[in-house]
């Protein structure tokens, strides 16, 4: 671009006119104060520091831009009391102003958001620090008008304009700052900036040889210093054309994996579906299973209190001992009334009893072998009852005993009846024998007086053909 600039003839660039020059600033300041603006608002909504003061810088020089292009206006046309011809005293103020703000900011934006880190309130930064860069921009624009300044062109030098030189100078440090913090981060938007930095260095150095107002290298200046706030505002548009074509690429990107997602979701939605199904048949088949458990140990318990059969599981390493309930009434308790031992229940066996239960248990656990014996427990009211137990041990791999499971049954009014029993048949024993006796004697009486009828000559009364002495009552028996 500068070797576009140089090869430029004179002749080919005519001079300009001030309605020229204030078109051009105007035209320059409303693609600063948007580029600007755009940049601002792209800080408002990310919180970087970056896109913070190269908005201000854009805005800045716009707004100084666009006061010059007004005062040059009016100079031209004698608007607001300006006398004509002294556009060259608002060049301090305005111009000169607005390229050394631009520059500065410029120049600090790379290391403000590593200086300052990102904001936590852009919104309300972006107020205050907006506020902050306008009134120091007044004051030093104020500041130009006021105080006498020194001479700004000088036509016979070599660079007229020594202080557009400067510019130019602090534009050239920005533009190392920023090829910096495009070759060590590579933000697009930064690419854009520096080379908008680049044009309008270009068209300060330019500036610093114009001899005059609207001479060559001062219009050549001006289209440059147009371009260079085209440039962001082009890059900006383009950034956001990229930013929201890889958003649209993510949107479609994220679709697709949402589809795939609730196609997944939809696939684990009926694999659910049939585990809840098969879990809801498996609860079912449980609860039946659970109902049918019940039943069948409310008819064992209902068998066992009829029967009066109880069962019991003792197991040998805790020294733990489960009772049904049918036990605790044998043994006159409520049901589950104490946390039933083998001691617990050792106390409950009649004492005379007492060894002999234990050997037995002893020699069942010892000998790995089943037990049955009947004997007799003491029950809290002190009655005696007969309970007949079976035990069978269950051992573990090394042939230790570990568990001891059997049966109580309340014999008691069998064994009564058993000794009923007896007893009816010792009396009728007793009762048979005296029958036979009686009848023996009466028959050898009967021989005795046949006998006796013989010797007297009388026919014997009894006939006694049908049984001989010592027969009838086997004949009897038999």
């Amino acid at each position: 671009m500068l070797a576009l600039a140089w090869a430029l003839p004179g002749d080919l660039i005519p001079y300009g006119s001030a309605d020229a020059h204030g078109t051009i600033e105007w035209a320059g300041a409303l693609f600063a104060l948007i580029a600007g603006f755009a940049l601002i608002t792209h800080f408002r909504a990310l919180g970087n520091r970056l896109y913070l003061f190269i908005g201000l810088a854009f805005f800045v020089n716009g707004a100084e831009d666009f006061v010059h292009g007004v005062l040059s206006l009016a100079g031209e046309h004698q608007w607001l009391g300006v006398e004509g011809g002294s556009v060259e005293r608002f060049i301090p103020g305005t111009y000169v102003t607005g390229r050394l703000l631009f520059g500065m900011l410029l120049v600090m934006a790379p290391f403000a958001p590593r200086l300052l880190g990102t904001s936590r309130s852009p919104t309300r930064e972006t107020a205050w620090a907006s506020c902050i860069v306008l009134l120091a921009t007044i004051a030093l624009t104020s500041v130009a008008f006021i105080l006498p300044l020194p001479q700004f062109i000088y036509p016979r030098s070599i660079i007229s304009r020594p202080i557009d030189f400067i510019s130019g100078v602090v534009l050239a440090g920005a533009f190392i700052v920023f090829a910096r913090q495009y070759h060590r981060r590579g933000e697009v938007i930064c690419w854009w900036i520096l080379l908008s930095i680049g044009v309008n260095i270009v068209g300060q150095l330019m500036m610093s040889f114009s001899k005059s107002l609207f001479d060559a290298p001062f219009n050549i200046a001006h289209v440059y210093k147009l371009l260079g706030y085209v440039v962001p505002l082009l890059g900006f548009c383009l950034y956001q054309v990229v930013v929201i074509t890889e958003r649209k690429r993510a949107e479609e990107e994220l679709a697709r994996h949402r589809e795939h997602l609730e196609e997944l979701v939809q696939v684990r939605t009926g694999d659910l579906e049939k585990a809840n199904t098969e879990l809801q048949r498996e609860n079912a088949q449980r609860k039946l299973a659970t109902k049918a458990l019940r039943e069948s140990q409310a008819s064992l318990a209902k068998a066992q209190e009829i029967a009066h059969l109880g069962n019991w599981d003792w197991n040998i390493v805790t020294d733990e001992l489960r009772w049904s309930d049918e036990i605790y009434r044998i043994f006159g308790l409520r049901p589950q009334e104490f946390g039933a031992t083998y001691e617990a229940f050792s106390n409950y066996v009649h004492p005379d009893d007492r060894d002999l239960m234990r050997r037995s248990v002893e020699e069942a656990l010892h000998q790995n072998k089943p037990y049955s014996m009947d004997h007799r427990i003491l029950l809290p009211t002190g009655e005696v009852r007969v309970v007949h137990e079976e035990g069978e041990v269950t051992s573990d791999e090394s042939g230790r005993p570990t568990r001891l499971v059997g049966t109580v049954q309340d014999v008691t009014e069998l064994k009564r009846a058993e000794e009923e029993l007896r007893y009816r048949m010792d009396e009728l024993e007793r009762f048979n024998r005296l029958a036979v006796g009686r009848e023996e004697r009466m028959i050898e009486l009967k021989h005795e007086v046949n006998e006796m009828a013989r010797k007297v000559s009388i026919a014997p009364p009894y006939d006694l053909a049908f049984a001989e002495p010592g027969k009838g009552a086997s004949g009897d028996d038999a």
